[in-house]
């Protein structure tokens, strides 16, 4: 009984945790590219595209082909310790990306 109550304490715990969202890691920035110009680094991690949050490549091809009511994106990203919110220019942004690798246990 008392390593079930451990168990769900656990899970509790687990469930209530702060969830980080997904992203995209910056693997190349084309030069002079919005992404270079917006301030995009190889390294950072791209959350969101105007709002959207970005799981996988595919989600990010669809925001830049889908958006079309502003100029500028706002670029929720993750570098190092600190969530920075970058804006381009609306449309591609020249960058090779890859989802976020599971931590190496």
């Amino acid at each position: 009984m008392f390593i079930g109550l451990l168990m769900m304490v656990a899970l509790v715990r687990a469930a209530n945790a702060p969830q980080e969202l997904p992203g995209l890691v910056v693997e190349e920035a084309v030069t002079d590219s919005a992404a270079a110009k917006a301030g995009l680094k190889v390294g950072d991690r791209v959350l969101s595209y105007d709002g959207k949050p970005l799981p996988s490549p595919a989600a990010l091809q669809a925001a830049e082909e889908n958006t079309f009511s502003n100029q500028e994106v706002a670029l929720r990203v993750r570098r190092g310790e600190e969530t920075l919110t970058l804006t381009a220019p609306l449309g591609k942004l020249g960058i090779q990306v890859r989802p976020e690798l599971p931590p190496w246990r």
